[in-house]
């Protein structure tokens, strides 16, 4: 997988779920973009943000890992290939809201 990785772009892992992973139609070369939904600070009306356009998929798979009362679960690990500042976000809105992502069709790979 590392050959798989151009100069200059990053292959960042993030954990999902059916219906982030658009039930299961992401698969390794699908292009896909993320989008955040979080609640802005002082709001208590949640909204959603593009935060990555046009993302490619290298990895699909699944993981162990354990819950809060340590009993192993099966969870999905979709791995995307992105730009050192597309990885920052990324990893900032899975941290801090839910992240979705949306399929795109191959030949599109205009901006939004």
């Amino acid at each position: 997988m590392i050959s798989t990785i151009p100069p200059g772009m990053r292959a960042v892992s993030v954990r999902v779920d059916d219906v982030i992973g658009v039930a299961g139609f992401v698969v390794p070369s699908t292009r896909v973009d993320v989008l955040v939904t979080l609640t802005p600070p002082g709001s208590s009306d949640p909204a959603s943000r593009v935060i990555l356009q046009n993302g490619t998929a290298i990895a699909a798979g699944q993981e162990i890992q354990r819950d809060e009362d340590g009993t192993p679960m099966t969870v999905t690990v979709i791995t995307l290939l992105v730009t050192p500042e597309d990885a920052e976000r990324l990893v900032l809105a899975a941290a801090q809201g839910r992240i979705q992502m949306a399929l795109r069709n191959t030949l599109d790979v205009d901006t939004a």
